[in-house]
């Protein structure tokens, strides 16, 4: 799913285990600017579902859904 408000955008991607997620959150995204800030972490079901409900209740609007896995740069670090 992806979500855009302003100079936001926030995406999930899912990840081969069914209650993992990737999100990435991506500052200062503009046509003029290419060099956008972003942010990755892997969170359960339950943080995606309460940070998609926080956000469209703030405002945020549902622009995509994803429905493949994120193949960009990121590999979590597991404890």
């Amino acid at each position: 799913m992806r979500l855009e408000s302003g100079h936001m955008i926030v995406e999930f991607f899912p990840t081969t285990s069914p209650k993992r997620f990737v999100q990435v959150v991506t500052f200062g995204a503009t046509e003029e600017c290419d060099q956008a800030m972003m942010s990755h972490r892997t969170i359960n079901r339950g943080e995606m579902i309460y940070e998609i409900n926080t956000r469209i209740n703030s405002g945020y609007q549902v622009t995509d859904f994803h429905t493949e896995e994120y193949t960009g740069n990121y590999t979590p670090l597991m404890c």
